[in-house]
């Protein structure tokens, strides 16, 4: 059997588990290939965690010894079955971890032998078949909106990696894209009271030939942000359309 290729791209996001928060950390790059039909089965090990806070998420006491337990147990699995490692979860006290195989003879072996030098730590696996591969699909991997705060995410980290306190108010710009003018009318009348500077702009692609490029002065901070694009994110696709990022200036934390 080929283990499949792809390139591995590693990012998290938070979700609602079973009505506890949750955070889930997954490989984006398997979407390109998913689903990877001849890899059917899933491998989930379940560990229960020693130092949780208080919401049920990991603490960062306890973060070296489960990216230990991780590596130790993606490595036999990888070596013996060929796995392919696909996402973790934590909620309510507990990681779980998720594999894609085509093959899972032994494993609950190879499981337990590996845990036995993890001594403290109460586990137990189950395994399923998931031919259109919906646990990564349907929760493993972020949806729409969970993709945009995690791209809000990177670029605050962007600005902070290059000297922004993220203190000061500054210009934010924002692109939508709209297949149908008629569509692009409604959504400029439906922000038409919030303060936007609007730009109209033609023939962005084939596929979306009438644009937008609007822009206020905002908050960069996380929240702010978030609240402002997603509001945007869903106005666009009310109107049959595609919110397409934003960017800003970077001000340094020294500025006068």
């Amino acid at each position: 059997m080929m283990k499949p290729e792809y390139e591995s791209s590693w990012d998290s996001f938070f979700a609602n588990i079973d009505d506890k928060i949750g955070s889930i950390r997954s490989d984006l790059g398997l979407i390109n290939i998913a689903p990877f039909t001849a890899y059917n089965k899933v491998i989930c090990l379940e560990i229960k965690l020693n130092i949780p806070r208080e919401d049920g998420l990991s603490s960062s006491e306890e973060s070296d010894i489960l990216f230990k337990i991780e590596e130790a147990i993606t490595r036999i699995l990888e070596n013996k079955l060929e796995a392919v490692f696909a996402g973790a979860e934590t909620t309510d006290s507990k990681r779980r971890f998720y594999f894609y195989c085509h093959d899972i003879t032994l494993y609950d072996k190879f499981i337990s032998d590996e845990m036995i030098k993890f001594p403290s730590y109460e586990f137990e696996f189950s395994d399923w078949e998931d031919i259109k591969w919906d646990t990564y699909l349907k929760f493993l991997y972020p949806s729409d909106e969970d993709l945009q705060r995690m791209g809000n995410r990177n670029v605050i980290e962007n600005l902070e990696e290059r000297g922004d306190d993220l203190k000061t108010p500054r210009e934010v710009i924002h692109w939508i894209y709209f297949k149908l003018k008629e569509n692009r009318t409604k959504f400029i009348t439906k922000i038409s009271s919030d303060g936007f500077t609007i730009e109209e702009l033609e023939k962005h692609s084939e596929d979306s030939n009438f644009g937008l490029l609007i822009s206020r002065i905002e908050d960069v901070d996380l929240d702010n942000i978030d609240e402002v694009v997603l509001k945007l994110f869903r106005l666009a696709k009310e109107c049959n359309g595609g919110y397409d990022g934003w960017e800003t200036q970077i001000i340094m934390s020294n500025a006068e």
